[in-house]
């Protein structure tokens, strides 16, 4: 019903005639900065006029494209849309195709990487055994060493990374998902998470 909604709505406006400019484009995030005491209501983007010490200048806010994630002695940026889970011990951030996994272990008590992977296996119920690779997250921090296997689930392909971090006060596992692509191919989703990961994962 809504999508027939819809349909009604774009044939008549097709009708009218042409959609003006700008008539799509999603509205500016509202955003509050604080001066001392002084509270301005600023879209992001657009400069605002403040006065300082007496002087006037013209302040700017950007919103960033991602979020820092600090926790579990990590920390690495990740794209802002990915929607933020959390459990005591382990953390999910969710995309429409990639997610990124973090779970806090004590001191040398991380789980290995392959039993993981065995545990994703088991859970998606697959016939064989999924072929496992050695792979490589050039990191910030350092390299870190990883597993990474593809498995199918209802006809998608789903690829995941695990990599055991060893911190300074205590350990955790890092697990990356992706849904691949038709062609077998990582989505542009999860090629744009996993750059911005190892650009800023810090341990």
């Amino acid at each position: 019903m809504r999508s027939m909604r819809w349909a009604v709505a774009l044939s008549t406006l097709a009708s009218i005639g042409a959609v003006p400019p700008g008539f799509a484009a999603e509205p500016a995030t509202q955003l509050r900065v604080t001066l001392g005491t002084r509270e301005l209501r600023v879209e992001a983007g657009r400069p605002v006029e403040v006065e300082l010490d007496g002087r006037r200048m013209t302040l700017r806010v950007e919103e960033l494209p991602y979020r820092h994630f600090a926790e579990a002695g990590i920390a690495f940026d990740y794209p802002r849309h990915l929607s933020w889970e959390a459990e005591p011990g382990n953390w999910t951030l969710d995309g429409n195709s990639a997610v990124v996994m973090v779970f806090s272990a004590a001191k040398g008590e991380a789980p290995d990487p392959d039993d993981v992977l065995d545990g994703i296996e088991q859970s998606l119920e697959s016939a064989r055994r999924a072929p496992r690779e050695s792979i490589l997250l050039n990191a910030r921090s350092g390299a870190l060493d990883g597993t990474a296997m593809t498995a199918t689930l209802a006809g998608s392909r789903l690829r995941y990374e695990a990599y055991q971090i060893e911190g300074r006060s205590h350990d955790a596992l890092l697990v990356l998902q992706d849904t691949l692509t038709d062609a077998g191919d990582a989505s542009a989703e999860f090629a744009a998470m996993r750059k911005q990961l190892a650009q800023t994962l810090e341990f």
